[in-house]
């Protein structure tokens, strides 16, 4: 049985337990009889998804991969980490501007996003929620406990700096179905992360609506 990924120092990849990680999620898409995962953006994961990938692919039948891709100029890097015998399934979706030609994004079970929001602006992020409700069944994402979100706050354009909590304002989503903890090595200079999982039939906000 899967335990999580052999990687790294003990489990870890830099200051984040990507054992715990992996065999979280692969106990999500399990547990939950997920088949579709969709990886936003996969340049975040390269590390140790293609490992993971592999692994999901025999342990789950119908298992599909989308590794999504925010510049076009990542796709031979992508390609490369996870190797030419996997037919890896690459989606150029550029959040902000609309995409190049008619691409339309592909509906989900789970969309995982991986610390990456910790370094977006608020409208960016908020465009990644108001997507996965659109398409996915799940949402499984980092976010900063504890942090209140004020200095990205104060202008919609100010970028992150490794911190967003989703739970703080101008987000305020409510209670997730799982929160998983134990992500980051104590006494990092990362900032703490935890790995939030919504159902969207059942994702609300603690005040007002989310963005159409």
């Amino acid at each position: 049985y899967f335990h999580g990924l052999d990687i790294g120092d003990e489990g870890f990849v830099g200051d984040f337990n990507i054992s715990r990680v992996s065999f979280m999620l692969f106990r999500i898409m399990k547990t939950n009889k997920l088949k579709a995962l969709v990886d936003f953006p996969c340049t975040s994961t390269l590390s140790w998804m293609p490992q993971l990938v592999s692994v999901l692919d025999k342990e789950i039948s119908g298992f599909f991969y989308t590794c999504v891709i925010l510049e076009e100029s990542d796709d031979s890097r992508v390609r490369k980490a996870f190797g030419a015998e996997y037919e890896l399934e690459v989606l150029h979706f550029p959040l902000l501007t609309r995409p190049q030609g008619n691409v339309r994004f592909p509906p989900c079970d789970l969309m995982f996003s991986w610390y990456t929001i910790q370094f977006w602006n608020i409208h960016k992020t908020w465009n990644l929620i108001t997507l996965a409700r659109k398409v996915s069944k799940y949402f499984l994402v980092t976010s900063s406990p504890g942090y209140n979100n004020l200095k990205i706050n104060s202008k919609m354009n100010n970028t992150a700096q490794g911190s967003v909590n989703l739970r703080s304002q101008p987000f305020l989503i409510d209670v997730p179905e799982k929160t998983i903890g134990n992500i980051t090595r104590k006494n990092s200079s990362t900032p703490m992360q935890q790995l939030l999982l919504w159902d969207i039939s059942t994702m609300k906000r603690i005040r007002g609506k989310f963005p159409s």
